[in-house]
């Protein structure tokens, strides 16, 4: 969610001017300790809530930055610290322009801060300023955090609960003290006749204060456990699913300053925390963040924005101050952050692998678990719909005898598989991947893993548990993409065509598909370069010059929206004659069925 679209601070703590521009949904510091990440999610505090950190007001000549005092004294000019955000008129409230800055001043005669808007053509009544920010909510999560802090997103939790009437908690909070004084009348009465003098408990108005005392029960083996008992790291995984709450049940927007939500936590959990800021919280609530975290600087979706903070020597200031280097790439970065940044890529890379892993291992236990014939893993439901039609106009008086089941991605069909592998289980039946024969398929199913199996005879099929059935490959190659690889070679263009679903329908019925519109492709494009020059390249231009008109699809990509008007129009057009190409893979499935009988036989 997008509220804020730019942040500028000045003379605060250990910044003297920067700037965020183009801010995103999330926003990530990064940097060295003591770089001054903090101070900039500390200024973002004092904007919104008039205090550095939780409950602590400004300190203006502690929070002055020293490089500016300086200057002023040398120049007996005055002292201020200011910060300018400019928000988008994300409500898109008549009264607002289309974004606006508002500019907030702080000196030292007095605690609260000047706030006025600048550089707007339209003018903004102070009312509906006061408004505008009113429903802007600013929580800042420091990087140490005790149990002083959960006390303070529990309070906040009961009055997301008071606000939300379908809770009932309101009306329990006045029911449940009226009860609690009810049942201590009689203890009153009996101090009174003591001592002379009335006496009671005093209980809260409400449930606040009691809520700052509750915990959460977790559950450690079977059995339950306070959380305050469990370790920081789970401790601290409970702080943005509050947050995330809150917003969703306030009727106010949302903005955090996260210090390293990755603190006390394990690679692993980091990486999924990252994916849940990124693709969860972030639909509800504005974050900026600081972190040291591969997991979260290897962030790289259009709604994430990186600054590389640096501690700079000043131009126009004596001394260092915090400067922001607006980043595109982690590449950019590499020195500043240490050895992180050499093994970030390839930790995001295991964990994204493990974590397919264990749920392609989990959906495979589902089901597998009802299944009674040979299962073909393929990438895609319209790879599915297309083998059932083929294989009922090859095989028109048989029943069908593999089920074939979409794993959504060349990735999972790798992981489906070796997944089966690895969990040693056995099964009546023997089970296949299939992937497709181009750069994805091939990047997944490596010559590294396919060297590690043996080859099934005629088939580009590999073995990777004969006694249990359980076999990967890649789809057969058709004549006409033998024959188109053979003319490029011919023409010195040494090229390996990408072999899909698509690619096993006859040449004749492809066309006529194009020609009718339900089926469309794009081109293979990429960069040429050396040390002065970048240039686009059409590959497909470039191959296709040396190809037939009616081959030119064969360099280029299926657009992902026609796949599925394309698997409807083959089932009400395609014959017998446009399948051919697709026979070879019935009759491996067949021969790893044979295959599983003889090693159950023996």
């Amino acid at each position: 969610m997008k509220i804020i679209e730019k942040v500028e601070i000045s003379y605060f703590r250990s910044v003297y001017s920067l700037s965020l521009a183009k801010c995103q949904d999330v926003n990530i510091l990064i940097g060295q300790n003591d770089a001054g990440k903090s101070n900039i999610l500390k200024a973002l505090n004092l904007f919104f809530n008039n205090e550095t950190e939780l409950t602590s007001p400004v300190e203006f000549l502690e929070d002055l930055s020293r490089s500016r005092a300086e200057e002023a004294r040398a120049a007996k000019g005055k002292t201020t610290i200011w910060i300018k955000v400019t928000f988008r008129n994300y409500e898109n409230w008549s009264s607002l322009p289309e974004t606006f800055v508002v500019k907030r001043t702080w000196t030292r005669y007095s605690d609260q801060p000047e706030t006025v808007v600048v550089g707007s053509k339209k003018k903004i009544p102070n009312t509906t300023l006061g408004r505008f920010l009113s429903k802007i909510a600013f929580h800042y999560v420091p990087a140490v955090r005790g149990r002083d802090i959960f006390s303070h997103y529990l309070t906040m939790l009961h009055d997301a609960l008071i606000d939300d009437e379908k809770a009932g908690i309101s009306e329990a909070s006045t029911g449940l003290v009226t009860r609690i004084n009810q049942s201590t009348e009689e203890m009153a009465k009996d101090i009174e006749a003591r001592l002379g003098f009335e006496s009671s408990i005093g209980m809260p108005r409400d449930l606040k204060h009691l809520f700052t005392a509750l915990d959460f029960t977790t559950k450690f083996s079977h059995h339950e456990v306070p959380l305050k008992k469990r370790g920081d790291g789970i401790q601290a995984r409970h702080i943005p699913f509050i947050l995330s709450f809150v917003a969703s049940q306030s009727r106010k927007n949302h903005i955090w300053g996260y210090e390293e939500p990755e603190n006390s936590l394990e690679m692993g959990r980091a990486f999924d925390l990252a994916d849940q800021f990124q693709a969860e919280f972030a639909r509800n609530n504005q974050i900026f963040l600081s972190t040291h975290s591969p997991a979260f600087y290897s962030l790289d979706q259009d709604n994430v924005k990186k600054w590389l903070v640096k501690s700079c020597d000043g131009h126009d200031f004596s001394g260092k101050a915090t400067a922001a280097f607006s980043l595109d790439s982690v590449a950019d970065f590499d020195k500043s952050v240490g050895v992180a940044a050499l093994i970030s890529e390839r930790a995001k890379e295991l964990h994204d692998q493990i974590e397919l892993l264990q749920v392609s291992s989990e959906e495979l236990r589902g089901r597998l678990q009802d299944a009674e014939t040979p299962q073909v893993i393929v990438e895609g439901p319209t790879d599915v719909t297309i083998l059932n039609h083929v294989y009922g106009l090859l095989y028109p008086d048989q029943a069908p005898i593999f089920e074939f089941i979409s794993a959504a991605s060349a990735k999972k069909v790798v992981s489906f598989v070796l997944g089966v592998a690895d969990l040693g289980r056995e099964y009546p039946f023997p089970i296949t991947g299939l992937l497709d024969d181009d750069h994805e398929g091939r990047s997944q199913f490596n010559v590294n893993k396919q060297n590690s199996y043996r080859s099934l005879a005629g088939t580009q099929l590999r073995t990777l548990d004969g006694v249990r059935g359980i076999y990967l490959g890649f789809l057969p190659k058709p004549d006409w993409v033998t024959a188109a690889e053979a003319t490029l070679k011919d023409q010195g263009r040494e090229a390996q065509l990408p072999v899909t679903i698509e690619t096993l329908v006859s040449k004749e019925f492809m066309a006529a598909s194009i020609a009718a519109g339900e089926i469309s492709f794009s081109d293979e494009m990429t960069k040429a370069k050396n040390a002065n020059f970048e240039v686009p390249v059409n590959i497909s231009d470039e191959l296709g010059r040396h190809l037939e008109d009616d081959d030119r699809y064969l360099v280029q990509k299926v657009d992902e929206q026609s796949k599925i008007p394309f698997s409807e129009y083959f089932q009400a057009n395609a014959t017998l004659q446009d399948c051919e190409a697709f026979r070879p893979i019935f009759e491996w499935l067949e021969t790893t069925v044979q295959l599983f009988q003889q090693a159950r036989d023996e």
